[in-house]
């Protein structure tokens, strides 16, 4: 593969915000005409990345979740750590408002699997661009100054703890 640049989002990401990470994409392919695309393969900016780079007939890796290895809640965890893994040179992800309703810091942050992505990126020194809405701003500044411990995780202000 060639340069390798990652495209990660939620599964509920509003198909109008779509143009955006294609248009990222785009950039990113100007400058780095040798670039592979990874990404999880999932409905939403995973599924619109895959069909751009097949349409722009850049290479691709597709890293599924292991729901034959592990549950439904971690498979995507692992998946996550997968790909982190693989180092890509940098990331794009969409985060919107997390939709737990159960989740009591969901007006802080963005899908559980989208941050759990970018954390482990961040974490091994990649960088992620964000694109959000829905007042997710602290979220943002977060992953732009690439500061995550080593575990790559995210408290936001305000989570009681």
């Amino acid at each position: 593969t060639g340069w390798l640049f990652l495209a990660f989002g939620g599964r509920d990401v509003p198909p109008e915000t779509y143009p955006r990470a294609l248009w990222f994409l785009d950039d990113v392919l100007a400058k780095h005409p040798d670039m592979a695309l990874l990404h999880g393969g999932a409905r939403g900016v995973d599924f619109a990345a895959g069909a751009w780079a097949e349409q722009n007939g850049v290479a691709q890796e597709v890293w599924r979740p292991h729901y034959d290895l592990f549950s439904k809640w971690t498979a995507p965890l692992w998946r996550n750590a997968e790909m982190a893994h693989r180092k890509p040179e940098a990331a794009v992800g969409f985060f919107g408002p997390c939709g737990n309703t159960k989740c009591p810091t969901s007006h802080l942050h963005g899908s559980h699997g989208s941050v759990d992505m970018a954390a482990r990126a961040l974490a091994l020194g990649v960088p992620v661009f964000p694109h959000v809405w829905g007042g997710l701003d602290e979220l943002a500044r977060w992953m732009m100054s690439g500061d995550a411990d080593e575990t790559g995780k995210y408290k936001p202000k305000g989570d009681g703890s």
